[in-house]
C-alpha cells in the first residue's frame, strides 16, 4: 500500500503537522496516533492521561527519557515509540495486571536490559526491541508468553544463543534474530530448532540472517511449515545437507546468500512458486536451478556455476533481474534471454562467455535497461541494431576482444547515462556524435585502438561535440592525436564547471516495477591506482586523457573547471608552461602531468591546492625552485624525479644561488601562522588567535573529499570474491514480502530500514564494498539489494517520501544484503 502524507490522529480527527508534540495532545482522548509527522522535542508524561489505551508516536524525531511510567499504566494497549532514533528509557518491572499487547521501542536509544517480568505480560502479542541499545541475555521468562505473534530482537548488542524456550511460542508467525552477533553450531545454537520446527505451524517470516553460525542446516525440515513465506539465512556459515530436497512449498523469498552452500541437485528446474531467489556468494556448481514458478528476482552471482539450462525461456516470463557474475560460463551467450519481455537488468560480467554478442539483446526490444557484459572473451563488433525507443540507461562492454566501430545506432538510446566499453579493441575515431546523447555522464573508452584528433575548434558544425552532462571522461591509452581541444569545448562541459543541485549526490537509476535503485560504477585509474568506484559522487569530476599522443600546451580554460576532482595528462608530448590557473581547481585531488616535455617553473599557484593527494610532475622538462608549502612537502621525491633542472625538497638536489621562493601557507595548516602568533602577542593571546584561524577549514570541502576518499578505499579493499554488475537498494518495500514493524495490528507495514549503514546520512550515502576482478581481467561493479530480512537505514532514509507501490499491495520490512 502507499502510505499518504503524514497524518496527525486524534480519536476521529486528522492533521497534517509539523512541531512540538505538546502542542497537540489531548488528555482525555483514548487513542494518540502522532505517526509519520515531523515532531520533536521531549514527549509529555502520559502516564497521567487516564483514558489513554493506545499511543503510537512513530516515525518521528522525538527526543529525552521516556518515563517508565508509561508502560505501567493500566489501561494501555499499545506503546508504539518506534524510529525515534533520540528517545531513549529503558523498560521497567511489568505487573501481572498489566494489559499491554503490543510493544514497539525499535530504531530508539532504549537501553538495559530487557526485564524477566516482561513474562508478566500475559496478553503481549508484538514485541519490537531491535535496533536499540538493549543488551544482556534474553530472559527465559519470554517463553511464558504463549500468545505472543511476533519477536524481532535483530540488531542488539543482546548476546548469547537462540534459547531453547523459544519452542513454546508456538504462536509465532514472525521470528526475527538478525544481525546480533549470535554464535555457535546449528545443532548447540538453534537448539532443537530443527527437530521442534513443526511446533511453530504459524510461522511466516524466519530471519537468522547476519550471525556467526555454523554446521549444517535441513532444508526439509522447513518445508514442512505450510505458512512460511520469507527464510533468510544468509552471511552465515552455514552448509546445507540435503540442498537435493527442493518441494513445492509456498515460499516466496529464499535467501540463502554468503554460506558454504555446495549443492542444489540435478534438477535444473525447482519445483518454487518463488518471487526471490538469492543463492549468491556460495560454492554452489554444476547448472544453475532455475524456480519453474513466477520468479521476479533471481541471485547466482559469485559462486562456481557453469552452465545455463538451453531453453529456459517459459520460466523467464516474468523475471526482471537475472544476476549471475562471477561464475564459470563458457560458450555463446543464450539467446532465450531475448525473449524474457520482463527483464530490465541482465549482468553476466566475470564469466568466460565467448563468441559475439547476441544482436537480440542490443535491438533492446525487450527492454533492457542495465546490460553489464564485462570481462567476459566476447568478440567481433558491438550489433548497429539498436531500434528506436531504446531503454538501455547502463551498458558495460569493457575487457573483452571487442572491435569494430562504436555502433551510430546508439543515438537511439536518449535515456543513456554511462556508457564502459574500455579495455577492448575498438578503432573509431572520437565518437563526437555521442553529443547527442544528452544525458550521457560517464563515457569511458580507455585501451582500445581509437585514433585521430577529439576536436581542435569548436564551429557551429563542429557543436554537437559537446557534452555538456559529462562529469568522467576517460580516452585513456589509445592512440589519439594533435593537440587537445580547444577553451571552447571545455567551456562546453557544464557539469564541470557548475554544480546542480536539483540532482542526488550519487548517480543510480529508478527500477520501480521491483521498487529498486541501480547504482552506477566506473573502472578508473585514480590517484595512480586501478579501481572501481563501488558508487558515482556527482561531485567526482574526472578526465584521462593520459597515454596518447596528444601535443601542444595544456589549455589554460581547464583550470576553469572548478568541479574536477582529478587530471590525468600523462605519457603524451605536451609541452609549455603548466598552466598557473590549474591553482584555481580547489577541489582536486590528484593530478597527473608526468612523461611530457613540459616547461619552466612548477606554478606557485599549485601549492595551495590542499586537498591535492597526487601529483606526479616527473619527467618533464621543469626547472627552478620546487614551490614550498607545508602540504607540498608530503609529496615524495617521485612526484619530480626526471625534471634535470629541478631543485629543493623533497629531491636530493640544493638549490645554489637561487633567490629563495616565497612559501605559500596551505588553508589546511596554520602551523607558521601559530608560531608567529605565539611569539608576537605572547602566549595567551597568540593561543587564542591561534585557535580561531585553525578553525577555518573549509568544511564542506573535507566532507567532499572524505566522501570521495572513502569510495576509493572502499574499491581498493579486499573482501568476498565479488562480480556484481551493478549497486541496487531498495527504494519501496520490495517484493511483496510482509514483514511488518507492528505486526499485528491496523498500522501495520511501514517501511524498514538498515542502521547498519552509520557512515551515511541518506541513501546516497549507502555505500556497498566494491572488489576487483580476481583475475586481473578488470574489475565489474557490485549489485547491493534490500532483502526482506529486517535490517535498517540511517534516520534520513527513514524520513524519506513515501515510496512506490509493492508488486501485491504489501509490504515487507527490507534488509540491505551485499553481495560482494
Amino acid at each position: 500500500m502507499l502510505y499518504p502524507r503524514p497524518l496527525l490522529t486524534f480519536g476521529f480527527l486528522a492533521y497534517q503537522t509539523v512541531g512540538s508534540l505538546v502542542l497537540f495532545v489531548d488528555p482525555f482522548l483514548p487513542c494518540t496516533r502522532l505517526l509519520f509527522n515531523d515532531l520533536s522535542g521531549p514527549i509529555p508524561n502520559f502516564a497521567t492521561f487516564s483514558s489513554l489505551r493506545v499511543l503510537q508516536l512513530g516515525h518521528n524525531f522525538l527526543q529525552g527519557q521516556v518515563s517508565p511510567l508509561i508502560f505501567q499504566h493500566k489501561k494501555l494497549v499499545t506503546v508504539d515509540l518506534y524510529n525515534n532514533l533520540e528517545l531513549s528509557g529503558s523498560l521497567p518491572n511489568f505487573s501481572v495486571a498489566s494489559n499491554l499487547e503490543n510493544i514497539f521501542v525499535s530504531e530508539t536509544s532504549f537501553y538495559g536490559e530487557i526485564p524477566s517480568s516482561i513474562g508478566n505480560l500475559k496478553y503481549l502479542k508484538n514485541l519490537g526491541v531491535g535496533a536499540s541499545q538493549f543488551s544482556g541475555e534474553l530472559p527465559s521468562s519470554i517463553g511464558w508468553l504463549k500468545s505472543l505473534n511476533s519477536l524481532e530482537i535483530s540488531g542488539t548488542t543482546i548476546v548469547g544463543t537462540i534459547p531453547s524456550w523459544i519452542t513454546n511460542l508456538t504462536s509465532l508467525t514472525i521470528l526475527q534474530f538478525s544481525r546480533c552477533g549470535l554464535t555457535g553450531s546449528i545443532p548447540s545454537f538453534l537448539g532443537k530448532l530443527p527437530q521442534h520446527i513443526s511446533n511453530f505451524t504459524n510461522l511466516s517470516t524466519l530471519f537468522l540472517n547476519s550471525n556467526n553460525l555454523v554446521g549444517t542446516m535441513k532444508l526439509a525440515s522447513l518445508w514442512g511449515l505450510q505458512h512460511l513465506r520469507y527464510l533468510d539465512i544468509s552471511d552465515n556459515n552455514l552448509v546445507v545437507v540435503d540442498g537435493k530436497s527442493w518441494n513445492d512449498s509456498g515460499v516466496a523469498s529464499l535467501i540463502l546468500a554468503h554460506n558454504k552452500f555446495t549443492s542444489v541437485g540435478s534438477n535444473p528446474f525447482i519445483p518454487l512458486q518463488i518471487d526471490w531467489l538469492d543463492l549468491s556468494n556460495n560454492m554452489f556448481e554444476g547448472t544453475i536451478p532455475i524456480p519453474q514458478g513466477s520468479a521476479r528476482l533471481l541471485d547466482y552471482s559469485n559462486n562456481m556455476f557453469s552452465s545455463i539450462p538451453f531453453n529456459f525461456t517459459a520460466h523467464l516470463s516474468h523475471v526482471t533481474l537475472f544476476n549471475a557474475p562471477g561464475n564459470n560460463f563458457s560458450g555463446e551467450i543464450p539467446p532465450s534471454f531475448c525473449t524474457a519481455t520482463e527483464l530490465q537488468y541482465l549482468d553476466l560480467s566475470n564469466n568466460n562467455f565467448s563468441g559475439s554478442i547476441p544482436s537480440c539483446l542490443i535491438e533492446n526490444v525487450n527492454g533492457i535497461q542495465i546490460l553489464n557484459l564485462n570481462a567476459n572473451q566476447l568478440d567481433g563488433e558491438i550489433p548497429d541494431t539498436i531500434k528506436e525507443g531504446c531503454s538501455f540507461h547502463a551498458l558495460y562492454f569493457s575487457g573483452n576482444r571487442i572491435e569494430g566501430q562504436l555502433p551510430r545506432s546508439l543515438l537511439a538510446c536518449q535515456n543513456l547515462e554511462i556508457l564502459d566499453a574500455g579495455n577492448n579493441q575498438i578503432n573509431d575515431i572520437f565518437p563526437c556524435w555521442m553529443s547527442k546523447l544528452r544525458r550521457l555522464q560517464v563515457l569511458v573508452l580507455k585501451s582500445n585502438k581509437l585514433f585521430g584528433h577529439v576536436v581542435q575548434s569548436l564551429t557551429d558544425e563542429e557543436s554537437t561535440c559537446a557534452f555538456p552532462n559529462a562529469i568522467i571522461i576517460d580516452i585513456s591509452s589509445n592512440s589519439f592525436s594533435g593537440p587537445l581541444p580547444k577553451d571552447k569545448w571545455f567551456k562546453k562541459l557544464e557539469s564541470m564547471l557548475h554544480i546542480d543541485t536539483n540532482t542526488s549526490l550519487v548517480m543510480d537509476h529508478a527500477v520501480p516495477s521491483v521498487g529498486l535503485v541501480y547504482r552506477y560504477k566506473a573502472s578508473l585509474t585514480y590517484k595512480g591506482h586501478d579501481t572501481t568506484l563501488a558508487q558515482i559522487l556527482r561531485t567526482l569530476v574526472f578526465i584521462d586523457f593520459s597515454n596518447n599522443a596528444f601535443n601542444g600546451s595544456i589549455p589554460e580554460i581547464v583550470g576553469e573547471l572548478v568541479l574536477t576532482h582529478g587530471i590525468n595528462m600523462s605519457h603524451n608530448f605536451l609541452a609549455g608552461p603548466i598552466p598557473s590557473q590549474l591553482g584555481g581547481l580547489k577541489q582536486l585531488e590528484a593530478l597527473d602531468l608526468s612523461s611530457n616535455q613540459l616547461s619552466g617553473v612548477i606554478p606557485q599557484e599549485l601549492a595551495s591546492l590542499d586537498f591535492l593527494e597526487m601529483l606526479n610532475l616527473s619527467y618533464n622538462k621543469l626547472k627552478g625552485k620546487i614551490p614550498e608549502s607545508l602540504h607540498f612537502l608530503t609529496f615524495t621525491n617521485s612526484s619530480f624525479l626526471g625534471n634535470n633542472d629541478l631543485c629543493g625538497p623533497p629531491l636530493s638536489k640544493g638549490c645554489i644561488n637561487m633567490t629563495i621562493l616565497n612559501v605559500i601557507p596551505s588553508k589546511k595548516k596554520s602551523v607558521d601562522i601559530v608560531l608567529f602568533l605565539f611569539s608576537g602577542l605572547g602566549f595567551g593571546l597568540g593561543l587564542a588567535i591561534a585557535v580561531v584561524v585553525s578553525w577555518g577549514i573549509p568544511i564542506r570541502k573535507q566532507a567532499t573529499r572524505h566522501a570521495t576518499e572513502r569510495i576509493r578505499r572502499g574499491s581498493d579493499s579486499g573482501g568476498r570474491r565479488s562480480g556484481n554488475a551493478a549497486s541496487w537498494e531498495e527504494e519501496r518495500l520490495v517484493y511483496g514480502v510482509y514483514r511488518p514493524r507492528r505486526w499485528a495490528t491496523p498500522w501495520e507495514g511501514e517501511k524498514v530500514h538498515d542502521e547498519e549503514d552509520d557512515l551515511a546520512v541518506d541513501r546516497s550515502e549507502i555505500s556497498p564494498a566494491p572488489v576487483e576482478k580476481s583475475n586481473g581481467a578488470g574489475s565489474w561493479p557490485s549489485i547491493t539489494y534490500t532483502t526482506p530480512t529486517g535490517r535498517a537505514t540511517p534516520a534520513a532514509a527513514r524520513r524519506s517520501a513515501a515510496p512506490p507501490p509493492l508488486l501485491d499491495g504489501s509490504t515487507i520490512g527490507p534488509r540491505s544484503l551485499a553481495i560482494l
